[in-house]
């Protein structure tokens, strides 16, 4: 009989960390683990527990779920049986059918509610740890002193034996709380500080629907209207593009606070959109203050950031055109071109920047993130 050794490995710290793809075979037990399917189960069990406790749920957790819901109606129109489901070199073209949220964003208005939930949470699940936010990235301006904002995170191990400790898988949720359900105005997510099209949706008991507090003159549409306005907005979606809405639109805020607040969040977000996807293509974002065009025969200058031919085959074949600020006439010229990867380099290197310095295209001119609108003559039409 073989010896059984009684090292135990260590806990390898999240699965992101782990030289993997999707499965993982345990040598121990030759069990096949397979990662989204075990997280997309427990973020389940925490949606339904949030809706049990009248939770409004907002975010991306929607958009990714709708998406991933939409390609996993797609594979089975094709094939009979969920044998290769989570097989993600079967089928690519239902690939995004495995995607799964990052994290979880609820809104309670009660805060008794929001307590039964948190219970449950503690009572279900190990190591988990509360904290207060002081300045959250939801809300700004005055409309924040009406929330509480609780940062919850545990870990879950799977794959644990008498002989192998197993994986953790790290979860996240951000639970507001309104403070008073007294005062005059109760909003709900988005609290009229919208960021794209694509999370726009908040998801109650009774279902999926377009926030009421977006912030947009989408607030102001019948419900038929708000139908015809979702569609449109999902169909973007599921083809991975959206828009940004970063123009201010409600008086809780003032210009400077609300520009300040959303810049270097909004960049980035759009970074994590565009460049940071798992599953999925990047995503298209329609409305950027900067053009991304495909490349052409006729590109044949240098990128202005690597120095390299713009139709050098080795980079992507899209390029990154910034512009000089308006003139008086709303005209603008163009200013640089590089290589769209490029650029997005450039635009990971301004995430570290601080706050009080602006957003600059290569050669210097500002790329204002803040104060952009859909184009609703085509979302309303």
């Amino acid at each position: 009989m073989d010896e059984v050794s009684n090292v135990r490995p260590e806990i390898i710290d999240t699965v992101e960390e782990m030289d993997i793809d999707t499965h993982y075979i345990n040598p121990h037990l030759e069990t096949r683990i397979i990662f989204e399917k075990e997280k997309r189960a427990i973020f389940a069990f925490l949606k339904k527990t949030a809706l049990k406790n009248n939770a409004i749920i907002f975010g991306g957790f929607i958009r990714d779920e709708l998406i991933a819901g939409h390609y996993r109606t797609e594979f089975f129109k094709k094939y009979n049986s969920a044998e290769n489901f989570w097989d993600k070199s079967f089928d690519t073209e239902t690939l995004p059918r495995m995607i799964v949220p990052n994290d979880l964003d609820c809104y309670f208005k009660q805060s008794a509610d929001a307590g039964k939930f948190i219970a449950t949470i503690q009572s279900t699940f190990e190591r988990v740890v509360i904290g207060d936010v002081l300045e959250s990235h939801y809300i700004n301006g005055t409309y924040l002193k009406n929330i509480n904002h609780k940062k919850i995170e545990f870990t879950y191990i799977i794959g644990k034996t008498y002989t192998f400790s197993g994986f953790k898988l790290k979860f996240k949720i951000d639970c507001l709380v309104q403070k008073n359900s007294i005062q005059s105005v109760i909003l709900e997510p988005p609290f009229n500080t919208p960021d794209m099209l694509c999370n726009m949706f908040v998801e109650t008991n009774e279902g999926v629907r377009l926030s009421k507090d977006t912030g947009t003159r989408l607030d102001t549409l019948n419900g038929f209207e708000k139908m015809k306005v979702s569609y449109r907005i999902m169909n973007d979606m599921i083809n991975f593009k959206t828009e940004l809405i970063t123009k201010k639109t409600s008086s809780y805020f003032s210009e400077e606070i609300y520009n300040k607040h959303n810049e270097g969040i909004m960049l980035r977000r759009v970074i994590k959109m565009t460049t940071e996807r798992r599953n999925s293509p990047n995503w298209e974002i329609k409305n950027l203050p900067y053009s991304i065009v495909n490349r052409t025969t006729e590109d044949m200058g240098e990128c202005v950031i690597c120095k390299d031919e713009l139709n050098n085959a080795e980079y992507d074949r899209k390029i990154a055109i910034t512009y000089f600020p308006e003139n008086s006439k709303g005209e603008k010229k163009e200013s640089c071109r590089c290589h769209n990867s490029c650029m997005n380099n450039h635009l990971i290197s301004l995430t570290k920047r601080k706050d009080t310095e602006s957003i600059r295209c290569p050669y210097n001119n500002p790329l204002n993130f803040c104060n952009i609108e859909p184009d609703y003559t085509t979302l309303l039409q």
